[in-house]
Order: structure tokens, then sequence, then C-alpha cells
């Protein structure tokens, strides 16, 4: 048995923290996870529209163009000329990801529950740097609990954001329900968090 969808999410936010530079966008990032979980052994991924409709990023060409000027994935041409029908197709070009293990079922299965918590109900009218933080914090809580610890660092380097950036979005998610509370130990550095229920 692999490591649950919440682990194996959390394994490919943390890499890609340190795959993608740190002008990548919380959208971009937010792509990179669905596009590097669902890549077949070769690198090739098809994202469906309904997949990115339901992500609300159908839209959002500049995330694809954003990938691409890094180097990190290729479009392939018929997807960029009818994204609205046929979704996207791309050609991943980080070497590092066709090594993933284990097998692609279980990556499909991470895939998808990141897709549903990060267009949950309470983050979906979010913004994309708040529903990537909502995924990460999910990412980071035990097995079966909504209360949650990490290195705060860690978290925040997973999101790709500065320190008052994460504050701010922390607190941006408890206005809206998606996060019950928060809390910074300065002691041992770590965060403290519930999620909303």
């Amino acid at each position: 048995m692999g490591p649950s969808e919440q682990i194996r999410v959390q394994e490919m936010l943390s890499y890609l923290a340190s795959a993608l530079p740190s002008s990548a966008g919380a959208g971009a990032r937010l792509l990179a996870v669905q596009c590097a979980l669902r890549a077949n052994t070769v690198g090739r991924v098809q994202l469906p529209v309904g997949l990115l409709r339901s992500m609300r990023l159908a839209h959002e060409f500049t995330l694809w163009h954003e990938l691409e000027a890094m180097h990190w994935l290729r479009r392939e041409s018929q997807s960029a000329a009818e994204p609205h029908r046929t979704g996207i197709s791309v050609q991943l070009l980080d070497i590092a990801i066709l090594a993933q293990a284990p097998g692609r079922p279980e990556r499909q299965r991470a895939a998808d529950w990141a897709a549903r918590t990060a267009s949950c109900v309470a983050a979906r009218r979010l913004p994309a740097t708040a529903r990537l933080t909502k995924l990460a914090l999910a990412a980071y809580l035990g097995p079966q609990s909504l209360q949650g610890v990490a290195e705060a660092d860690r978290v925040r380097r997973a999101c790709g954001l500065s320190l008052h950036a994460f504050f701010a979005t922390l607190d941006q998610l408890v206005t809206t329900g998606a996060v019950a509370t928060w809390a910074l130990c300065p002691a041992a550095e770590d965060l403290h968090w519930e999620l909303g229920t």
C-alpha cells in the first residue's frame, strides 16, 4: 500500500516548492499538482475541461503560459486551439516527475482528492492563493483530523508565499470559514490550525 492521498499531495507540494521558481503563482501551482499527479509513465497528461472548470481554472490561459515559460511543461498544439472542447493535453518536461511511485492509480486518487479539496464549498469562490493554502493545510492534517500542526515555514513554502502573504491568506480563510482557527507557536515556529467544517 502506498501513502494516503494527503501524504502524496503533501509530498508533491513540497517537491513543487523546490522545482518551480518562487515567482510561480498559486494557480500555476494548483495546475502543476494536477498535471504531476495525473501524468502517465512518459509524462503526458490530459486534463478534462470539466476538471479545469471545477477548479475555476478553465479560462486561465496565462497559467499555462507561466508553466511553459518555466520550461515545466509544453501544451500540445491541438489543445491550445480548442481547450474549451477537448480539455488540455500537455507533456511534462520535469524529468523527476516521471520517477514517481507508486503507480498511477494511487496518484490519480491523490489528484482527485486535491481537486475536491481545493474546490470545496468553503473555498470555491476564493482566489487561487487561498485555495492552494487550504489544500496545503488539508494535506498536512493527520488522518481523520481537522486539527493540524506543522512547521510554518514548510507549509508556507508549499504555497509559494511570503510570510506576510501566508498569514494574510490564513486570516482570509478564517474570515470565510474554510479555516476555523490558526495560531503560530513562536518558540517552535509551528503552525497550529483547525479546518472549518
